[in-house]
């Protein structure tokens, strides 16, 4: 498992960094889609999905790959890295898209739908 770990994020590290040799800076990340009732109490006792989507944030935008993630997003947040402090939220992608180039490090991203919060890992 820790092989598979490093070997994806070797690939991550590689495509970060020909898309920015390309001229166009683009993070490719995975998301994990948990319940909107688990985060509120999570004592409910349900799974999360376990499928995990690619989401691929550019200057153009978020975007999800993921029928899941066809609710309307409500807001995209930036948290730290354990997920305890919220750093920004923001209801318009683009917005958010260039607050990122505020940030450097590895966080938590959060984006929320009316179902689902999609979360997953962002290094900047």
């Amino acid at each position: 498992m820790r092989k598979y770990n490093r070997l994806l994020a070797l690939a991550f590290l590689l495509v970060s960094s020909i898309l920015t040799v390309m001229g166009e800076t683009s993070y490719i990340t995975y998301l994990t889609p948990i319940d909107t009732s688990l985060i509120e109490d999570p004592e409910v006792g349900r799974r999360t999905v376990a499928r995990r989507i690619v989401c691929t944030i550019s200057e153009d935008g978020v975007e999800i790959d993921s029928p899941v993630a066809d609710d309307v997003v409500l807001s995209y947040e930036l948290w730290d890295e354990a997920g305890n402090i919220c750093l920004v939220t923001y209801v318009d992608e683009h917005e958010f898209v260039e607050a990122l180039a505020m940030f450097r490090g590895t966080y938590q991203l959060r984006f929320l739908t009316t179902e689902y919060a999609l979360v997953g890992y962002i290094s900047l």
